[in-house]
């Protein structure tokens, strides 16, 4: 998916050159991409495992001796 996004984008840029030279069809291209790069973030993010938070950091520590779990 990001591959061929990636190619897609070489694409626009080598038909439109810099983005000073854009028409309306090149802005709505790119605005695609854009939106498209978005959503495929996102969806890696909702398939990666979330983060540890500072809780899963009290597993690590050493219990004093004067209390027990």
């Amino acid at each position: 998916m990001q591959e061929d996004l990636n190619e897609r984008t070489r694409q626009l840029e080598e038909a439109f050159g810099g983005r000073e030279n854009l028409d309306r069809n090149a802005r709505r291209q790119y605005e695609q991409l854009g939106h498209e790069q978005g959503r495929l973030a996102d969806l890696l993010l909702r398939l990666l495992p979330p983060e540890p938070g500072p809780e899963s950091l009290l597993e690590d520590l050493p219990i004093p001796e004067n209390e027990s779990p």
